[in-house]
């Protein structure tokens, strides 16, 4: 079950075990996703809190920053997005929880005429790629 506040931002997710009929977990989010920050809380079945996640927004609405945290506080892995001018990811950083780089990857992408991507190219620090396609078929 979702329930959202008054501006259709999402906050509040109930998972449920449907041939049990019991809530499985609760996610509670609070923040906006433009140019804003989003706290995210894990809650187990029986209600205590797990970890939590801090999510930070452009004013696109793309993700830039990432940060688990573990139930207790403590500060986990991460990761950061740039983003080219169409909006799609240029480039993502991992860090651990030293905040020490420990993969990057890059992507480049081909558009055709109309501005749709067909090709993605994604590669990380270590050299492997992988190559998505895209066929588009345009109707008159």
């Amino acid at each position: 079950m979702i329930t959202c506040d008054g501006k259709v931002y999402p906050w509040l997710y109930e998972s449920y075990d449907a041939l049990a009929d019991t809530l499985v977990g609760i996610v509670e989010m609070e923040g906006g996703c433009i140019d804003d920050t989003i706290q995210v809380q894990y809650f187990n079945y029986r209600g205590e809190p797990g970890s939590k996640d801090l999510l930070i927004f452009n004013d696109r609405g793309l993700m830039t920053h990432a940060e688990q945290f573990g139930k207790d506080g403590v500060p986990g892995i991460s990761y950061s997005f740039v983003y080219n001018a169409e909006g799609f990811q240029a480039e993502a950083t991992f860090l651990d929880k030293d905040k020490k780089v420990k993969a990057k990857t890059t992507s480049g992408y081909e558009y055709d005429e109309k501005g749709n991507w067909f090709r993605a190219t994604f590669r990380n620090d270590k050299g492997f790629a992988i190559i998505c396609e895209r066929v588009y078929t345009y109707f008159e």
